[in-house]
C-alpha cells in the first residue's frame, strides 16, 4: 500500500493505520481494535495463489497483537 492509497482512503472513510514490525511474516488486520483478521499472504498477490484469510475471535490474542506493534 503506497502513502496516496492511505490519503485516498482516509479522505473517504477515514482514519487507515499502516504498522510494520519484523515480528511477524503474516499480516494482520486490526478494525477499530476489535476485530482481528489473519491474512496468510501479501495482498499483491490477491488472486494469484491460494491463501488464508481467518477471523480470530479470541481477545486476549487480540490485545497481545496490539500491544505488540
Amino acid at each position: 500500500i503506497k502513502a496516496l492509497d492511505i490519503e485516498k482512503f482516509n479522505a473517504q472513510y477515514g482514519k487507515l493505520e499502516i504498522k510494520h514490525s519484523q515480528d511477524f511474516h503474516d499480516r494482520f488486520l486490526i478494525i477499530d481494535h476489535k476485530e482481528l483478521y489473519h491474512i496468510g499472504a501479501s495482498l499483491k498477490d490477491l488472486g494469484k495463489k491460494c491463501f488464508a484469510f481467518s477471523v480470530i475471535e479470541d481477545k486476549n490474542l487480540l490485545q497481545n497483537l496490539i500491544n505488540k506493534i
